[in-house]
């Protein structure tokens, strides 16, 4: 097998990237040693939380904010060729519980406005989410939601009908000159990018040890009343996060506990305070699903978005909890830098080689 460009993995990233080069006539090759969007990708909660994931100015901003931009345009394509992935700018909603989170709402909201980003404060929660506790709250009304569940199939069906191929079931040996080992054999490529999620640094000879890690979350999932949770709900300690069914998703934890995706009891007690807590009518919810998936973390909580050390291999990965929402933005501006054409934004703060 040969191409242009080989790209390891199918995750959203994968497959928006190899979208994003299709469109612009590249000859592309996607390796997957399972299924589209098998790992993180669809175990993601699906929020697009911009402004409610920063923690201040900065790149990480910068690249939620040119991403975030980005997501109606896909989704509407996507709906376009089929496929409704459960898009919705519906709004989040940040609770201060305790009496300790008003000086951190204080600060999100004194930073959000002198960044001239829009915010609104709430006396109690309760007016915009009724069953709510009454405590201060904010409300990021550009943030939103999409069904990550969804998402990879549809990324995948769209990336093969702009004319990417997408092969499944070989693994990855290893680099090699002018493309990749793989089980299926040698894969030549003018260039190679690996989307590999929590699994990129285990590509022999690729980053530094420590440059992706996993790290595992937990997500519980209630039946509650379609319609009853308006939008994504945030504490400190966790997330509500509606589907139009009614099921609510609650997440997650933050566990560095390698690659064990096993479930734990610890883990449903504390997603299950969360719920609780946030919305105090889930208490006795029915519990419908409680999975695990590994977030790609790196040591600065930046993504990898550029070339490495290796002539002709590049990496797309380390988006932590955020992938869903970096998606369309990051696989824009990767593409752009591949075509060689000059990227939106400065892409110096996510370049792999800062982390050698």
């Amino acid at each position: 097998m040969s191409a242009e460009f080989a790209i390891v993995g199918a995750g959203v990233m994968g497959c928006a990237l190899a979208r994003e080069l299709a469109r612009r006539g590249r000859d592309v090759l996607v390796l997957e040693r399972s299924i589209p969007g098998a790992e993180a990708s669809s175990a993601a909660g699906g929020i697009l939380g911009a402004q409610s994931e920063a923690h201040g100015p900065g790149p990480f901003l910068d690249l939620a904010l040119y991403s975030r931009a980005r997501w109606s345009e896909l989704a509407s394509e996507l709906a376009s060729e089929g496929h409704d992935v459960g898009f919705s700018r519906s709004g989040l909603l940040k609770l201060a519980i305790a009496l300790e989170d008003r000086a951190w709402l204080d600060e999100v909201e004194a930073w959000q406005r002198a960044a001239g980003l829009p915010v609104e404060r709430l006396a109690d929660a309760s007016t915009r989410q009724p069953g709510a506790p009454s405590v201060p709250a904010l409300f990021f009304e550009d943030d939103g939601v999409v069904d990550a569940q969804l998402l990879p199939a549809a990324l995948a069906a769209s990336a093969r009908r702009a004319g990417a191929r997408i092969v499944c079931g070989g693994n990855v040996l290893g680099l090699a000159e002018g493309g990749l080992e793989t089980s299926e054999g040698f894969v030549a490529a003018q260039k190679v990018v690996v989307c590999a999620g929590a699994w990129t640094a285990r590509v022999p000879g690729l980053l530094p040890k420590g440059a992706v890690e996993p790290v595992r979350g937990q997500v519980l999932v209630l039946q509650g009343q379609p319609g009853r949770l308006r939008q994504v709900t945030f504490t400190r300690l966790g997330y509500l996060i509606p589907r139009a069914d009614g099921r609510v998703l609650i997440g997650s934890t933050t566990e560095h506990a390698g690659f064990d995706k096993r479930v734990t009891p610890e883990g449903r007690e504390t997603l299950t305070a969360i719920a609780r807590t946030a919305l105090p009518e889930l208490a006795d919810a029915a519990v419908l699903d409680h999975w695990a998936g590994f977030r790609p973390g790196t040591p600065d909580d930046l993504p990898l978005l550029g070339p490495t050390h290796r002539e002709g291999v590049h990496v797309l990965s380390g988006h932590y909890r955020n992938g869903i929402l970096l998606t369309p933005g990051s696989a824009r501006l990767m593409a752009q830098q591949l075509c060689g054409e000059e990227p939106d934004i400065d892409l110096a703060p996510y370049d792999p080689r800062r982390l050698s």
